[in-house]
């Protein structure tokens, strides 16, 4: 995962404290977005697709096993997010909620606006 760099990006850019104290990093391309919004949702969106499409029994016990370990530890990966401090930062010098949520890549999809053919075109990739 490199949510890091992804958490520091969404950081500068929504920080009333580094609006403040670098405004050389903001322009007309890239402006800050400090105070725009009250609630920041990072979502890891984890892609599975059916493992009763693998064929092989063999290979999909294998892939059955990796989604299992890959939601645990994105999972563990939401929990130190929530604990480490970060959403106080939000907090504190963003003034709005922060969190770090997983998802499947169906229920993303389910979520968002976007036209009916490509909602018929990801059903593919769910089962």
């Amino acid at each position: 995962m490199n949510f890091e760099k992804q958490l520091l990006a969404v950081y500068n850019h929504t920080s009333l404290a580094v609006k403040a104290e670098a405004p050389e990093f903001f322009n007309d391309e890239f402006p800050s977005m400090a105070g725009h919004y009250r609630k920041i949702l990072l979502l890891n969106v984890i892609n599975e697709f059916p493992a009763q499409l693998i064929e092989c029994p063999d290979t999909r016990r294998r892939y059955e096993e990796a989604i299992a370990q890959e939601r645990e530890e994105a999972w563990i990966f939401e929990a130190c997010i929530a604990d480490s401090g970060v959403p106080q930062l939000f907090a504190q010098n963003r003034n709005a909620t922060f969190e770090l949520r997983c998802v499947p890549a169906k229920e993303f999809a389910e979520a968002i606006e976007m036209p009916q053919a490509k909602r018929d075109y990801l059903k593919r990739y769910f089962g």
